[in-house]
């Protein structure tokens, strides 16, 4: 679908790398695995963080407590776990709140761990 669609709407679109500030505040974080060129999204504003894992983390009830536990929509499962351990212990930093399209409502929570591997776990805000 995306080789039939991209071209046509291709003098519409801006690429940005990785790390790149693609809008004040907003950058690409890494997160392959998911998809080859899958990527979380950080927004930082007056020394808070939001970082949005996209598709990185499917089932948080698992996931989070298994982080090398991968479905079949993981295309890259070596590559997924790196991002997802990476991105969980970014996501520890101080005043950092995450999201995630398949986290439970309303979708946005802290993450916090108990320091043991696969020991992360996550809160959402009330």
């Amino acid at each position: 679908m995306a080789r039939a669609v991209l071209p046509a709407i291709a003098d519409q679109l801006r690429l940005v790398e990785f790390g790149t500030e693609f809008a004040t505040g907003m950058s690409l974080v890494p997160a392959v695995g998911h998809t080859p060129g899958h990527a979380a999204v950080s927004i930082s504003s007056g020394g808070q963080r939001l970082l949005h894992f996209g598709d990185l983390i499917t089932v948080p009830a698992l996931q989070l407590r298994h982080t090398d536990w991968v479905g079949p929509v993981d295309n890259w499962p070596a590559h997924t776990v790196a991002s997802r351990r990476r991105l969980l212990d970014q996501a520890l930093e101080p005043a950092t709140l995450t999201m995630a399209s398949h986290f439970p409502f309303p979708g946005v929570g802290q993450v916090t761990t108990d320091g043991t591997e696969g020991g992360w776990s996550w809160q959402p805000v009330d």
